[in-house]
């Protein structure tokens, strides 16, 4: 089975959609809006990854989660990442 296959086994190769502001060892998702009290949370989604030999490094999908990670407020600043 080759790398992209197995991605494509786990979680059916699908995954929340977010951004990795503190690098790939997991993805931060908006997870939970509640306009009344102008918050958000935000949660944490883990993967899995392994060095196959003569193949190189494999990685599933950031499906493992959600761990709640920071809430934010109204006008709160918001870490997005490095600007590209």
């Amino acid at each position: 089975m080759l790398p992209t296959q197995a991605q494509e086994v786990l979680n059916d190769g699908k995954e929340p959609t977010g951004r990795n502001p503190f690098g790939s060892s997991f993805k931060q998702v908006v997870w939970n809006i509640d306009e009344a009290s102008s918050s958000v949370e935000t949660a944490m989604f883990f993967r899995i990854c392994k060095t196959i030999p003569f193949i190189g490094r494999t990685c599933s999908p950031y499906f493992i989660g959600p761990v709640p990670f920071i809430e934010y407020r109204e006008k709160d600043p918001i870490v997005l990442g490095r600007p590209e």
